[in-house]
Order: structure tokens, then sequence, then C-alpha cells
């Protein structure tokens, strides 16, 4: 595991960041505590003066036959300015409270660490190693490449197909990827050597995506072929409990207990499946266009979908209703998942923006990333520390976590 482990020089950069929002916070901090001081310094001056104000009025309704009326104005008026400055003085500690309780919780953003540079076409797909250390990434120029994290460098490149690449993922020991082509097969290959090891062959149509069950046994697979397929990696067989959809199916992944698996398709729909009983056991509609990806929540309580229509929903397994529906990417959004903690999803659009959500509560966007164009693929570390995004010029880019 990487965590967040970066170079000399990203180190150097974040910390120079860091230095100079830190002075910033403490030039606020000092100039609120010198309100804080000035106000409180008033308003001491100012109850010696209204002490003193009330004995002169005091006096003055002794020895003059001054009207009482305009007295009580008076007094009131001066009342009021002591109160309003009480008022103020309280915002100004309801502030530094806010302000110490951000710097011990720490605001977390990311920023751009690397640029990986090497496909010739866009990006379909990208995946880290379970370590964290490498990252594999398909692309329409018809390779699949591994690259590593920290340097960035391109490590192997495999020659998968002579038309595009859509998909491709480490098995769980890394010592594996698996890429899905246009050709509709299936290829294994030896991280080690950059060998073909093994074929898949089953599909009538393009593979658009693929995944490892948890316990490395078996991959899944979808096409445009309209059909979800499970393997036997030790038998390269196909295990013959298929599902389908009536369209060509866009994403598909297991839950992380392997009991299901999650598929989003061109008919608009979400659907799970039990895999014992080899039965659709949910369905979710409601996008107004075609379903580009879905992924389970880590607990496997919830489905998040993205689409078309340019919206992203989230829907309750358990009851398959919809309980969120968020909304500001102004193109097709491309991929979406959950961050590790399960309160947070990413989201890539051909908007060339990378969101960030918070989903805890009514759902709302808390960060945005840009400097993509038209982002194609994502995927985020498994603590959460790097996102790596694919891209349709062929790039890949890399933002770091940063704490605040």
């Amino acid at each position: 595991m990487i965590g967040c482990s970066l170079s000399k020089s990203t180190k150097d950069e974040l910390n120079n960041k860091k230095m100079k929002l830190e002075v910033v916070y403490a030039l606020v901090q000092f100039l609120l505590l010198i309100l804080s001081y000035s106000l409180l310094f008033l308003r001491q001056t100012i109850r010696a003066l209204e002490k003193k104000t009330q004995a002169i009025i005091e006096y003055w309704l002794r020895i003059s036959k001054i009207r009482s009326g305009w007295i009580a104005d008076f007094n009131k008026m001066i009342t009021k300015y002591v109160n309003f400055l009480k008022v103020f003085q309280m915002l100004v500690q309801i502030i530094m409270h806010l302000l110490k309780k951000k710097k011990k919780n720490k605001a977390t953003y990311y920023i751009q660490l690397k640029v990986l540079e090497g496909h010739s076409a866009a990006v379909r797909s990208v995946n880290f190693s379970p370590d964290c250390g490498k990252i594999v990434s398909s692309s329409e120029d018809g390779t699949s490449k591994i690259w590593d994290t920290l340097s960035g460098k391109e490590l192997k490149e495999f020659d998968v197909c002579t038309k595009r690449s859509f998909a491709s993922e480490f098995s769980p020991d890394g010592k594996n990827i698996a890429t899905g082509s246009d050709e509709g097969i299936i290829k294994i290959w030896d991280v080690k050597t950059g060998n073909e090891i093994a074929k898949l062959i089953g599909h009538s149509a393009s593979i658009w995506d693929l995944c490892y069950s948890s316990d490395g046994k078996n991959i899944v697979s979808c096409s445009s072929d309209g059909k979800i397929k499970i393997w036997d990696v030790s038998t390269t067989q196909d295990l013959q409990c298929t599902f389908s959809h009536p369209q060509s199916v866009a994403s598909v992944r297991f839950s992380s207990n392997n009991e299901m698996i999650v598929s989003s398709s061109f008919d608009r729909t979400i659907a799970i499946w039990d895999i014992q009983s080899s039965k659709k056991i949910k369905s979710f509609g409601g996008h107004s266009d075609i379903a580009i990806s879905a992924k389970f929540s880590p607990d496997n309580r919830f489905v998040v979908s993205c689409s078309n229509d340019q919206t992203i929903r989230i829907w309750n397994v358990e009851t398959e209703k919809q309980i969120q529906k968020l909304q500001g990417h102004t193109d097709i959004i491309t991929e979406v998942k959950y961050f590790p903690d399960g309160k947070h999803i990413l989201s890539v659009s051909w908007d060339s923006t990378i969101r960030i959500w918070h989903i805890e509560s009514t759902g709302h966007e808390i960060q945005q990333l840009s400097g993509q164009t038209w982002c194609t693929s994502l995927d985020i570390s498994l603590d959460g520390c790097i996102i790596a995004v694919g891209g349709f010029d062929g790039n890949i880019r890399l933002w770091g976590q940063h704490h605040l």
C-alpha cells in the first residue's frame, strides 16, 4: 500500500502551498483576535460611559425640569447600541470557533500530481493495482499499459488487439491483468513477463467492461451483445450462468462479498443479479438515457449509477428506491464510483470536470477538478488518497489528497 507517499518535488510543492495557506490562516486569526479584543475594550468603555450617562441623567432629573420622555428615549438608544456591540462580539466568537473547528477537522481537497502520457487515443479504463503501486489503462489505440504510480513512468505495454481496448483490471494478487476489447475476447496477461497466458472466448461482440471477483477465482464481463458472463479463471470456461439485457451492457461489477453482480445498460436500467440462483433480483429504472456505469457501495447496501442524461442516482438495494439524484454535470457522465469511506462519490464527465460529492445527507458537490479533456474513466486508490482519471486526449491524470 503506497498511501499518500509522493515524490520529493511533489512533496515540496504541497508543503509550499500548505505553508502559504497556513500563513493566510494565521493572519486571519490574528486580525480576528485583535478585533475581538478591540470590541471587548470598546464594550467595557461603553459600559463605563453608560453608567456615567445614567448618573448624569439622574442628576439632570433631580436639578432640572427636563421632560422625562426624552431622557427615556436617549437611555434606550444607548442600550440598543450596547446590545448591538454584544451581538457583534458574539458573531466574532462564533467565527473564531468555526475556524478552530475547521482546523481541527482538517479540510481535505485534491490537487493534480502528474500527467501520464503515452496512449495515442482515448483512454477507456484506468485501474489501480491492489497495492496501488501501479495503474493499468486501456485505450482506443488497441493497447493496455501498466504505469508506476509514484514516478508516472510507463512500465509495460500490451498489444491487446488491432482495434480498441475498452477494459483492463489487475487480478487481486496483482500478478495478472485481464483485458477486453472490440474482438469480443478476454485476454489474461502475466504482469511480470508481459506474456498472454489465457483467452476467454464466448462473447459475440465488443467487451465493454470486466471485473475480477475479490477472491480472484472468477471474472465477470459484459458486452454489446447484451450478455453478462461469469468465467472460471483456472479453467477459462464460461460458468453458463449468463445474464442478459435487451440492449448492450455498458458496465458490470461484483459485490464485495461476491454474491451479487450489478450491471448498467443501454436500455437505461440498472440490474442486480444473484449469482447462486442465476436470477435477476433487483431492477432500477429512472435514467432517461443510457445507463453508462453502476457500482455498489462498500457495504453493498446502495448502488450509484450515472448516465448520458447527465445525472447521478443513488439507489437503495433492499427497497429498490432512488434515494438521491445529483445534478451539476453539463454533459455525458462516463463513470462514477464510491470512495472507500462510503460517504463520498467521484464522477467524471465529457464536460471535462471531475467532481467529488458528499452524499451522507441531501448530497452536494464539495470539489470540482478541471484540466482533463473529456474525462472518460476513473479509479480511486484503496485508501482514497489518489485519484486516476483517463481522458479523450489519451492522457491519464493523477490527483492527490491534501489536508488544510
